[in-house]
């Protein structure tokens, strides 16, 4: 009973033997040898249990198929995700190597763009310096005709307060009848 002849050890046996089958070899060949190594077992398991009915073996050998049955598709599964997993990595590889050769231009575009903004910001600068400069003259200018004007309207308030003081003078003495003609 000790010589891995238990029906989980078994299995383990067959789903490696599985894994190491060579590629080459065609899924009719690898039927047939399956079914070889399940008849081997069977014969190996009436042996350790003769006095099982035909029901209780029809049963254990069915749990053991499906036990079987399960380890070769979780086999399987296992190796289509490390082929899925391969595929994968080479498509990495080759979008990875697409990507370099794309950003090379990506980089080439951004220093255009880097160039052409470094360009408008000047010309920018140089407009609001030229802007800067005309209002500090207008500013100038402005602020020359204000005073001047200032300098008017000082002379135009003396000039009535005179005006209006010499009326004042003029029309105690008694010229209010001339100065209304």
């Amino acid at each position: 009973m000790s010589s891995s002849l238990s029906s989980d050890d078994g299995m383990m046996s067959s789903s490696s033997s599985e894994e190491d089958v060579a590629p080459s070899e065609s899924e009719q060949d690898r039927s047939k040898r399956q079914r070889k190594e399940l008849r081997i077992k069977e014969e190996k398991l009436e042996a350790l249990y003769p006095s099982e009915t035909e029901q209780d073996r029809i049963k254990r050998m069915r749990k053991e198929l499906r036990k079987q049955r399960n380890r070769l598709s979780a086999a399987r599964s296992r190796k289509r995700k490390a082929e899925k997993l391969e595929m994968l990595g080479r498509e990495n590889e080759a979008l990875s190597r697409e990507n370099q050769s794309l950003c090379e231009p990506e980089q080439d575009r951004k220093e255009v763009r880097k160039q052409r903004n470094r360009v408008s910001a000047a010309k920018s600068r140089k407009r609001k310096a030229e802007k800067l400069e005309t209002l500090s003259r207008e500013n100038e200018t402005l602020s020359t005709e204000n005073e001047t004007l200032s300098r008017e309207n000082e002379s135009l308030r003396s000039e009535i307060k005179q005006l209006k003081s010499q009326l004042a003078l003029a029309t105690s003495k008694g010229f209010a009848a001339v100065l209304t003609i």
